[in-house]
């Protein structure tokens, strides 16, 4: 279980403490492709969970695909601008509540962005 063994420290030492720009955790000796395949698999199985973001969101990652991610599509926007720096392209499909000012916000400070699906 994610929670139970990767995500064990970040939730009791840090979570809800404050809002965390940058963490250093389980997952940062990892591909930003592998980060990927790890969100994606909780957003499709329906157990992403706001520590998961926290955790997950590489600052290498080009590419980010939160299709079906309404819930914390905020947070994510959020998270996305203020630490993937070198992001080409991001997926939004099936997301319905897409604050206009976060998403012009992300645009602004992801300046490689190329594509919004």
């Amino acid at each position: 279980n994610i929670d139970s063994i990767w995500c064990k420290e970040f939730l009791e030492k840090y979570y809800k403490l404050s809002h965390w720009r940058y963490i250093l955790g389980p997952f940062d000796g990892i591909s930003p492709e592998l980060c990927q395949e790890v969100l994606s698999h909780l957003i499709e199985t329906n157990k992403l969970k706001k520590h998961h973001l926290y955790l997950l969101l590489n600052v290498y990652s080009k590419s980010v695909n939160f299709s079906g991610c309404d819930p914390e599509i905020g947070l994510v926007i959020q998270l996305t601008q203020e630490r993937c720096y070198m992001l080409e392209k991001i997926n939004f499909s099936g997301c319905t509540k897409i604050p206009k000012l976060a998403l012009n916000n992300l645009i602004s400070h992801c300046t490689g962005l190329t594509k919004i699906e």
